[in-house]
């Protein structure tokens, strides 16, 4: 029996790709059609936050000049006299200044990175840690300390805490 060649299919054929629906596309423009809608509501309701506050100021400004005392009607203003409290308040300030204060002395290092990672490792344990800059024998040093404090007993409470994370400090007193 002979078999016809010319009317068999070729199965070699590229097929051709299906075509997506469109709904991922409706999809995708409603979500930006709700984003954009959102963002334009958020830069409306800022705005109207602001215009409202605005007007509620000059509410409130408007209530209270209209509301006025009667006694003061009547009266004559009396010019303000001024009054300098320079002169008593600046000696108390000295005598503060000669309270004793004290800091931490962590560490004294030549090099910057060194005190610079020793003051992330002491944040991370929650202190405020200050870097000051010495010169001891001409060269350059740097001095890590945590302060200052009003009395001994919060300096040694806090030496103690660093001392249980295997920092050892030494109290300095500050005058």
């Amino acid at each position: 029996m002979t078999t016809d060649y010319a009317k068999r299919r070729r199965t070699t054929a590229k097929k051709k790709p299906k075509k997506k629906s469109g709904s991922y596309l409706i999809l995708w423009l409603i979500t930006l059609l709700l984003f954009v809608l959102f963002t334009i509501g958020l830069v409306y309701l800022g705005k109207y936050q602001h215009s409202y506050r605005i007007a509620h100021r000059k509410v409130l400004k408007h209530k209270t000049q209209n509301v006025t005392p009667i006694a003061n009607q009547t009266a004559a203003p009396t010019p303000a006299t001024a009054q300098f409290d320079f002169y008593t308040i600046l000696p108390q300030k000295k005598n503060s200044t000669l309270l004793t204060t004290y800091e931490l002395e962590i560490k004294i290092t030549k090099e910057y990175s060194v005190a610079d990672h020793l003051k992330a490792q002491l944040a991370l344990l929650g202190f405020s840690v200050n870097i000051t800059p010495i010169t001891i024998n001409g060269a350059e040093h740097y001095r890590i300390t945590i302060g200052p404090y009003g009395t001994k007993a919060d300096a040694v409470s806090d030496q103690t805490r660093l001392k249980q994370n295997k920092i050892y400090a030494l109290i300095r007193i500050i005058k």
